[in-house]
């Protein structure tokens, strides 16, 4: 691949530009016609200052008209449409859009966008052009400098991986491309192996090898300024390390310490590691691609820390900056001394070979301090737990709770700073573990090791979750929750049968530990745990029915057309969500809004903006009131992100940008310098520091429009971004609690700010007292069976551990639509989760939308509309009954979706997840097994009536069931009132709309084994009493409402 002359004489006066080398006399002279080239050289007139003069604006109205043409592109391949040259117009346009504030420019820069999407992406991979059909090393222009693409966009990566997979490369060019692209993902381990791949390479290709040197040069910078790179903590991910970062981060006497650096100094003989106190040592090249050395020392006795350095040596000599090396030393903990009770509670003093650590047992915690309480007593107060002879902890009423290990205690302490964590070990003969957030891998967690570390996993989360939380209970009476936002981690039976770890880390500076101790039935001890962590809140009827979603419907005339769809195909909704309804860059603005810009602390009025009609968004306010018209609450999207945009510019967005780090409204780095997120999604971004009030004021101002034009609430994405133990907030927080109590600010913050509508927000990422600000769903998942699975593990876990409201993307969410019979089923199963909807990612060569439409029609299977109506319905029909149950959750403090093995601790369903109760009245059976047709439904004690046909099954029994794809097993429990809202005819699946103030046909089914009473409350005001007896059956209402009942005889 060769480039034309006239392009690399631009990349070269841009590269002169970056690297401060611009002669001011220097000037373009260009004589190409090439539409690509002529594009570019307005580009870099504009990014370097370069005023423009009529001739240019010429060439940016021939843009407009013939950017669709067919030309050659920057390599001189022959003519076609290609990615690359759409987006060198694409960045041109908006480049002068931004600078010159020529609105009317939005309209092509749209144009072009929704081109490629619709034609440039194939398999779900960018492709370099239409005659092509694949992609090519061309692609790479379109992240840099041509930033129309980011490089972790979904059809990007897919992109770089088909290519680098087909092609191998042969010239400098190819190289270059590819090492530009992985600069930009900070992957230097690639960029350097393609940057050394230019240097093998013959053939003339320099600007762009120069243009990649100095993005890496810039990079790497932005990590170390001198030719070494060495992290010695990393980013803070404890489940991906850097390639050169040190292990273990605070090694302990004995144990071996491994340092990594990358060395990029030319000409290396050799790498020494020069540590204080233990002298040098010779460091090997375990990576030469990289350019990565070890070494490698064994922590002395005696060695309580020091600073260490690298030291490159060559024809010259060159030192790394100096690192500091904290030991850490680990103390074991002697069997606890009685030392007396206080009004607080009873100690112990434990003796270890380190600090003194007293131990504070109350009515139902622990508290581990180290500075000692008084004693006003030398008898044990039985009115706290207490320990006895065996080192039981023992209740107020004499039960033993669990037994200390007699390895009792570690505690970590980094030398010279604090203790940073503490190991407790148990002796626990318990089978079942349950809790620990939403986890993904299992319900019962006997065996496994878990952590506490707020992680964005995208897919195949296994043990790691957005949504983890330290608390667990057990088959054994009791629980436990580590009240803290620090890490945690968990060894359950795992390392060794009958003993349970649990891990605390700890501020250094200010240790304490309170474990909240959970006693009684497992159902009790979820309710005790909610009472610790937040009452939880009732979402509005509305969020109760089915959801309509997808990443695709990105301007208004989309978002008709699916509403219209929902209609024409009779499907209720009450909720629809838009994700890309923003300008991706300030997600406050809808996308092609035009607006004056204010003084940096000002705010746009909803009036100040304009909406052309050619944009994607005419009229935002018509849209909402539309969709409030056709029964739908109207949900946004939202990210606490200031977005890093490739180099980019933008005028509002730098605005913001610069205005958030003036004032401290951004997350900081230890030093004080703005905190940007080091990896993962958004890489380079800004964050929202949510515990500056000040802050918080600018932020809502700036979306308080939204509000006033009707938004019912948002869907707040992302918050698993604070890595890092040193990252500062604006209260005196840090990395280490932030990392899980980040997601928590960020939630309650929005979802105080869409109270003013009686909204919600939706929510990924969460820890402990989630339940305090509703709802959740369970993040990013394939369209397979397995992760259906996976799915609906996710969703038992998180009603366990108080998360109430969840849902989740049914038939998944990532990549090609599910089949038509993937999609029914989980349709059918989540019609009995507390939050019902569909949804799917970005656009792609084919329409991924998971709309029950689309699906029929790309899997050519007419009946998923026929069955996801039927279940939309069926949802609409169980509402009164959702809504009460739901009330009832929230009030007795229990979840929606539940666990058999909670409601029926006698039987053995400690590890089932393919059956769980919805409400108190309803057993679910999903059919999770590909084409299955039948399964077998294994019944708890009494009575159970099919939902469906009024069939009765006996407890106790396990039972093949049949259930067609259009079908899922569901059982009305003995002794209860489920109450419905059914259609005319009176019959389950019938339309009756998404009307939520009133009933068409109200029906309560009664099931009647033995006496009982129960009272029903429902969405529109009623209350209902039933009560049933030997001698009389009786059921009222307070208020007037006819309603029909069918009573079952079991």
């Amino acid at each position: 691949m060769k480039l034309a002359q006239e392009f690399s004489e631009i990349l070269s006066f841009y590269n002169n530009y970056i690297n401060s080398r611009r002669d001011n006399e220097q000037k373009l002279k260009l004589t190409t016609t090439s539409l690509p080239i002529t594009a570019a050289a307005i580009w870099v007139k504009v990014r370097t200052g370069i005023i423009l003069n009529e001739e240019d604006y010429t060439m940016i109205y021939r843009i407009q008209k013939e950017w669709s043409n067919k030309t050659k592109n920057v390599f001189e391949e022959p003519a076609d449409i290609y990615t690359s040259n759409l987006a060198i117009y694409y960045m041109t346009l908006l480049e002068v859009k931004n600078n010159y504030s020529f609105f009317e420019l939005q309209k092509e820069i749209t144009e072009i966008r929704d081109y490629i999407f619709a034609h440039m992406i194939r398999k779900g991979a960018l492709i370099s052009s239409i005659e092509k059909g694949e992609p090519d090393f061309d692609i790479v222009l379109s992240v840099l400098p041509f930033g129309l693409f980011a490089p972790e966009d979904l059809v990007m990566v897919a992109g770089i991986q088909q290519l680098t997979k087909k092609k191998k490369l042969v010239s400098k060019n190819e190289a270059a491309l590819l090492g530009i692209y992985y600069t930009e993902k900070y992957d230097f381990t690639k960029a350097d192996n393609y940057l050394a791949q230019t240097k093998i390479a013959v053939d003339d290709g320099n600007i762009l090898t120069c243009l990649f040197e100095t993005y890496l040069k810039e990079k790497k910078a932005s990590i170390s300024t001198n030719d070494f790179i060495h992290k010695p903590l990393g980013n803070g991910n404890i489940y991906d390390n850097l390639p050169y970062e040190r292990s273990p981060h605070y090694p302990i006497v004995g144990e071996d310490c491994t340092f990594k650096v990358q060395v990029n100094s030319k000409y290396v003989k050799e790498v020494v590691l020069i540590l204080d106190g233990l002298g040098e040592v010779i460091c090997e090249l375990v990576d030469e691609q990289q350019n990565i050395y070890q070494g490698t020392v064994n922590i002395p006795v005696g060695y309580t820390g020091g600073t260490y350095s690298f030291l490159a040596v060559g024809d010259t000599k060159e030192r790394s900056e100096t690192y500091q090396l904290t030991i850490q030393k680990v103390s074991t903990g002697a069997k606890p001394m009685f030392l007396g009770s206080c009004v607080e509670g009873n100690i112990y003093q434990l003796e270890s070979n380190g600090p003194p650590l007293f131990l504070m047992f109350q009515q139902a915690k622990v508290q581990l301090v180290l500075a000692q309480p008084q004693p006003c007593s030398k008898e044990v107060n039985k009115r706290y737990m207490y320990l006895n002879e065996q080192q039981q902890i023992m209740t107020p009423t004499g039960e033993p709770l669990l037994q200390f290990h007699e390895n009792m205690l570690q505690l970590h302490e980094l030398m010279g700073q604090g203790i940073s964590g503490i190991s407790m070990n148990f002796n626990d003969q318990s089978e079942i573990y349950y809790g620990f957030g939403e986890r993904y891998n299992a319900i019962n967690q006997l065996g496994n090791q878990l952590d506490c570390f707020v992680y964005n996993q995208y897919r195949d989360q296994g043990t790691r979750t957005y949504l983890p939380m330290p608390y667990f209970f057990t088959d054994r009476g009791y629980g436990m929750y580590i009240d803290t936002d620090y890490y945690t981690s968990f060894d359950l039976q795992k390392a060794q049968s009958g003993v349970v770890t649990v891990f605390i880390e700890t501020e250094p500076t200010d240790f304490f530990v309170e474990i909240k101790l959970l006693h009684g039935s497992m159902k009790e001890m979820i309710g005790q745990y909610i009472t610790c962590t937040g009452e939880p809140i009732m979402v509005p009827s509305w969020a109760l029915g089915p959801w309509m979603s997808s990443n695709n419907w990105d301007r208004d005339s989309i978002v008709r057309q699916q509403v219209e769809l929902t209609n024409q195909y009779d499907i209720p909704s009450t909720v629809i969500v838009l994700e890309q309804w923003s300008d991706e860059t300030t997600y406050y603005m809808f996308n092609d809004a035009q607006y004056p810009m204010l003084k940096p602390g000002e705010s746009h009025s909803y009036h100040q903006m304009t909406f052309p009609k050619w944009g994607r968004w005419p009229d935002p306010q018509g849209l909402i009131d539309y969709c409030h018209e056709n029964g739908l609450k109207f949900i946004l999207w939202q990210i606490p992100i200031e977005k890093y945009l490739n180099q980019q510019k933008h005028p509002l967005k730098d605005q913001d940008e610069a205005y958030m780090i003036e004032k401290g409204f951004v997350v900081k780095n230890a030093d004080g310098s703005p905190y940007r997120i080091p990896e993962n999604w958004f890489t380079d971004s800004l964050l929202m520091d949510f515990t500056n009030d000040e802050a918080k004021k600018w932020w809502f101002e700036k979306r308080q429009y939204l509000i006033e034009i009707g938004v019912d609430g948002f869907k707040t994405d992302g918050g698993e971004m604070v890595y890092g133990a040193d990252v500062t907030f604006s209260d005196g927080s840090t990395g280490r609690n932030m990392r899980n109590n980040y997601p928590k600010e960020y939630i309650k913050a929005y979802y105080e700010f869409a109270q003013q509508n009686k909204g919600i927000t939706f929510s990924r990422s969460g820890y402990t007292g989630a339940q305090t600000y509703p709802a959740h769903w369970a993040g990013d998942e394939r369209s397979t069976f397995e992760a259906f699975k996976r799915q609906l593990i996710a969703g038992i876990n998180s009603g366990m551990s108080g998360v109430l409201f969840w849902g989740w993307d049914l038939g998944g969410f990532n990549g090609d639509i599910p089949s038509a019979e993937l999609f029914m089923r989980a349709t059918s199963m989540a019609t009995f989760c507390p939050i019902m909807q569909y949804h799917a990612e970005s656009k792609g060569e084919f329409n991924q939308d998971r709309t029950p439409w689309n699906i029929a029609e790309r899997t050519n299977t007419p009946k998923v509309i026929d069955v996801y109506r039927f279940f939309a319905n069926t949802r609409m029909n169980l509402l009164p009954y959702i809504y009460d149950q739901a009330m009832n959750s929230v009030n007795q403090q229990k979840p929606l979706m539940n666990a058999l093995q909670i409601e029926y601790p006698k039987e053995d369903f400690q590890n089932c997840y393919d059956q769980f109760m919805f409400g108190e009245s309803l057993l679910v059976a999903p059919v999770i097994e590909e084409k299955a047709i039948a399964r077998n439904v294994q019944f708890p004690e009494g009575c159970w009536t099919d939902f469906w046909t009024h069939k009765i099954y006996d407890g106790g029994t396990t039972v093949e069931v049949s259930a067609e794809v259009h079908q899922i097993p569901v059982f009305i429990k003995e002794n209860s009132a489920v109450f419905l809202n059914l259609g005319n005819t009176g019959v389950l699946g019938e339309t009756i709309g998404n009307d939520l103030t009133q009933y068409t046909k109200p029906k309560l089914i009664i099931t009647v084994k033995t006496d009982f009473e129960q009272t029903i409350v429902d969405y529109l005001g009623n209350t209902i009493h039933i009560k049933v007896t030997k001698d009389d059956r009786s059921v009222s209402c307070e208020q007037q409402l006819a309603f029909d009942i069918e009573w079952i005889e079991l």
